[in-house]
């Protein structure tokens, strides 16, 4: 072949990362409500993937997200009370064979005061989320627990501008490193 020139082909792998979500709703109607994700279901050897360290962390590279309900509305049926109470969202961080490795928790607190008809008061108190301090090779699943301790509590909550939904929810974002081949010629 003439005229022809080629060139030689250098290929280039680069470690990338992709931002990657999970989690589940909680249940504001009922007192415990627990949901399991397993990396695979059929297998509960797989993990969720490795880590660009080689160990995961929160705050470092595992991020818990929570979302609770932020407004309320008058409840007719609950008319002439005051629904205290509060809910909680565990994330739970599992092995293989479903011990927790790590957790992050966060609390959030509500008032609802309906003895002031034909309006309401109402307070919502959160902090800041609680995560443990391990540092973990691997995990295999992802635990969602809510614990409501006033149900009447879903009657009255709703989706406001301030906040997450109507149901509260747990999820964790973690960087999951894949390649990126490039070409250059």
């Amino acid at each position: 072949m003439s005229g022809i020139a080629f060139r030689p082909l250098v290929v280039v792998n680069t470690q990338s990362h992709q931002i990657s979500t999970v989690g589940a709703n909680g249940d504001s109607t009922v007192p415990v409500s627990t949901t399991t994700l397993w990396a695979n279901s059929s297998d509960h050897t797989q993990t969720y993937g490795n880590s660009y360290s080689g160990f995961w962390q929160w705050n470092y590279n595992l991020f818990p997200s929570f979302t609770f309900p932020a407004a309320a509305f008058f409840f007719a049926g609950l008319a002439g009370t005051v629904q205290n109470g509060s809910i909680q969202m565990d994330l739970e961080l599992l092995d293989a064979s479903a011990a927790l490795l790590t957790s992050a928790s966060l609390l959030v607190s509500y008032t609802v005061d309906l003895t002031t008809i034909p309006g309401f008061t109402y307070s919502i108190s959160a902090g800041n989320p609680t995560v443990g301090s391990e540092k973990i090779a691997a995990w295999n699943a992802v635990r969602v627990r809510s614990t409501c301790s006033n149900t009447n509590l879903s009657q009255v909550l709703n989706f406001g501008p301030l906040g997450g939904g109507s149901t509260p929810s747990a999820f964790v974002a973690y960087a999951a490193p894949f390649i990126i081949v490039d070409r250059y010629n």
